[in-house]
């Protein structure tokens, strides 16, 4: 879909200006939604990026090329790792003591796991700066 919009653009621009003017107008229309999509946080539009990110193909291609990993989205990642073990953990504390339970070990909750699927839902480590 995103290549057939790109290729009817693409042969649009020629078929108006010409093959010269044609290729710098698609040139510079490529380089100005390149610079859009890259400062659309700093024009104020939060909400244009996270739809952005929900758009299939596109979605990806502007994660991947266009939006920089940051420390806030890291930290915010490990805050919510964090957090939802925190949660699980209190859970299964409520539920093992109004069951009688004594001391749960939250490793001991987990359910068996192959050794690669148990590696890939590790929590993150914290990097240092």
């Amino acid at each position: 879909m995103l290549l057939l919009l790109l290729s009817g653009l693409i042969v649009g621009y020629l078929a108006l200006f010409g093959m010269v003017w044609g290729g710098i107008t698609i040139g510079m229309t490529i380089l100005g939604f390149a610079l859009l999509l890259r400062n659309t946080l700093t024009l104020g539009l939060e909400d244009f990026d996270a739809w952005l990110l929900t758009v299939p193909v596109f979605g990806r291609l502007y994660e991947i090329l266009l939006r920089k990993e940051t420390f806030f989205r890291q930290d915010t990642r490990l805050m919510y790792v964090e957090m939802v073990e925190r949660i699980i953990k209190a859970k299964i504390n409520e539920v093992t003591a109004s069951e009688g339970i004594e001391k749960v070990e939250f490793i001991e909750a987990r359910p068996d796991m192959h050794p690669l699927l148990a590696r890939m839902v590790q929590v993150p480590t914290r990097t240092s700066v």
